[in-house]
């Protein structure tokens, strides 16, 4: 037998989840989560996952409507369930497509995803650094809305900070400023880090390729 070395714990105590991840839009009313509440109970589950749309949180800037996690917590406790957030931010399965309005509209401020044929994509860049700090914004006030309504009773057993992030359509931006930074050396702090663990894996592959600098 392998020793255990880590154990996911809830209240200090171990913890095993067992449960299912509702479907990427039962979130937006509890009358579809009732059906997967008593599906989960069906299984004998402890714990669900759901997702939480940054538009339905924020669908003004600046103006935060956490009603929906009032619901879902509500919900979990009723049924004795755990809760996972999983956030639906910049990223869903490589796209845009859980972004408020006032994201989706401004291309100008909210850059996309550009090709190489020079179109873009519904997709935000992640060299945008207007997209990245209005992402953090609305990320940093849903987790203070967590210990604000959850800092007791602690539903909330974890959070997945966003979701299949990538770029769906296209092997990366090609816009301005990301091909610079493509062409750009790789951060010395990245190559120390990998140099400093070897036998891991992505240590095996930068070795593999000839361990540049």
């Amino acid at each position: 037998m392998h020793e255990i070395k880590h154990i996911f714990r809830v209240n200090r105590e171990p913890f095993f989840p067992l449960g299912g991840q509702v479907h990427n839009s039962s979130g937006y009313n509890l009358t579809e989560l009732e059906a997967a509440f008593k599906a989960l109970e069906l299984m004998d589950a402890n714990t669900v996952e759901i997702p939480v749309y940054w538009y339905q949180v924020e669908p003004e800037e600046g103006r935060f409507d956490f009603s929906v996690l009032d619901d879902l917590l509500a919900g979990c406790r009723a049924h004795g369930l755990k809760l996972m957030l999983l956030w639906f931010g910049t990223w869903k399965n490589g796209q845009m497509e859980y972004t408020p309005n006032w994201v989706k509209s401004d291309q100008e401020r909210f850059r996309r995803v550009v090709t190489p044929a020079g179109y873009t994509i519904p997709v935000l860049s992640s060299q945008c650094e207007e997209n990245r700090l209005a992402d953090e914004r609305a990320f940093t006030a849903l987790m203070r809305a967590v210990r604000e309504k959850d800092a007791e009773e602690k539903t909330i057993i974890a959070v997945q900070v966003e979701n299949e992030p990538d770029i769906l359509g296209c092997d990366r931006d090609y816009g301005e400023d990301s091909t610079a930074a493509f062409h750009s050396a790789v951060p010395t702090e990245l190559v120390e880090q990998v140099a400093g663990h070897p036998g891991t894996p992505i240590h095996v592959a930068w070795h593999g390729a000839g361990a540049r600098r």
